[in-house]
């Protein structure tokens, strides 16, 4: 039976002090990324070669256009096959409807406009189902908040309201889709924190490299592994019970605002926290 995994929020920190954030920045260090277990202790991952991400077709961005959404997934899924250590290739596939009733039978990308069903801080919830003995990643779900939350596709800031690169935080979430976890390189895709309009997260660096390397350096051309599975980074591995961790942007001058993310059993999610 394949149970659910949470990895990740985002929050948003109002009154952030650049001279502070400055002071506290993470510098960029060998082995920083972690890797996403099970309950069991398995490492996260996907045992085939291609994985398909779909819109929800009933559930559109309201904000943005069909055209902006698939062109920032595409971007972010871009910039993970351009590793060559990344030997899992994701693929944008027509938008379409779920309707399993408990595990996922296609790997959903939604956003919500009302009836946000979670918390109102959070920017996204994306879900994991694994096996937890192996590992084995099935399927996911991600949903943004668009309910309460706006997002751009663009990098140029063009009006008063703090908007979050829709593109960043994909790639990003992408990444804990195949399996990695925070990393405390400021520099890196999957360090734990962003700002509005702060688009660095959309290219994964050296140690977002080494920790795919981690997962899927042993598999095969078929999705099998050659030891049985991944071995991942000893010491690198983010607990079941799940963990907190809080940082600033790579550029904390630039804003007074922070995106703060956190790994967690049971859930991908993204939080905002407002003053």
């Amino acid at each position: 039976m394949a149970s659910i995994l949470r990895v990740m929020r985002y929050e948003k920190l109002v009154g952030y002090a650049a001279g502070l954030g400055a002071a506290l920045s993470l510098q960029s260090s060998s082995l920083a990324y972690t890797n996403v277990m099970t309950s069991e202790g398995a490492i996260t991952h996907w045992e085939t070669n291609e994985v398909t991400l779909q819109r929800d077709a009933t559930m559109t961005s309201q904000r943005l256009t069909s055209e902006q959404v698939d062109d920032a997934l595409n971007g972010a899924i871009a910039a993970w096959a351009a590793m060559p250590e990344s030997k899992v290739m994701m693929l944008l596939g027509k938008p379409t409807v779920d309707t399993s009733k408990s595990i996922p039978t296609v790997n959903i990308v939604r956003f919500r406009h009302d009836a946000w069903p979670y918390d109102h801080n959070m920017l996204a919830y994306t879900q994991l189902f694994t096996h937890p003995s192996t590992g084995q990643i099935v399927a996911a779900t991600i949903e943004v908040n668009e309910q309460d939350h706006h997002f751009t596709v663009g990098t140029t800031k063009t009006v008063s309201d703090d908007r979050y690169d829709l593109q960043a935080v994909l790639t990003h979430e992408l990444g804990h889709v195949l399996g990695l976890g925070h990393s405390t390189d400021g520099t890196a895709t999957m360090f734990p924190s962003t700002a509005p309009y702060d688009d660095h997260q959309r290219v994964p660096d050296s140690d977002d490299r080494s920790g795919i390397s981690s997962i899927y350096a042993d598999m095969q051309a078929d999705g099998s592994f050659t030891n049985g599975g991944p071995t991942g980074s000893s010491g690198m591995a983010s607990t079941a019970q799940g963990c907190s961790a809080t940082g600033h942007s790579s550029n904390p001058g630039s804003t007074g605002l922070a995106i703060l993310l956190g790994v967690a059993f049971f859930a991908i999610r993204l939080r905002s926290r407002k003053s």
